[in-house]
C-alpha cells in the first residue's frame, strides 16, 4: 500500500545491464502513475498507455511507482 489509498510498485534491475523501455502492464485501469523517490516522495509523473507503464532501468536501479487504479481521464 502506498499513501493516500495508491498502491506502489517498487520494481529492481538484477542483471547489471541497462534495460531501456521496460513495459510493465496492469489488468487493472490505471488512472495515473508517478515515479517516486525510495521515501514516497514524487519526483515525476509517468505516461500511461492503455495500462502499460514504460520505464528505463539503469544498472542495478531501484526505482519505486506509485499508482492510483481506476479509470483514466478521457481524452479530449
Amino acid at each position: 500500500p502506498g499513501r493516500d489509498g495508491a498502491a506502489s510498485l517498487r520494481i529492481y534491475e538484477a542483471s547489471g545491464r541497462s534495460t531501456p523501455g521496460v513495459a510493465i502492464r496492469f489488468h487493472a485501469p490505471l488512472a495515473s502513475a508517478r515515479e517516486t523517490n525510495l521515501l514516497g516522495d514524487s519526483t515525476r509523473d509517468l505516461p500511461v498507455d492503455d495500462g502499460v507503464v514504460r520505464v528505463d532501468l539503469a544498472p542495478f536501479e531501484i526505482r519505486t511507482i506509485e499508482l492510483r487504479l481506476g479509470a483514466a481521464p478521457s481524452r479530449g
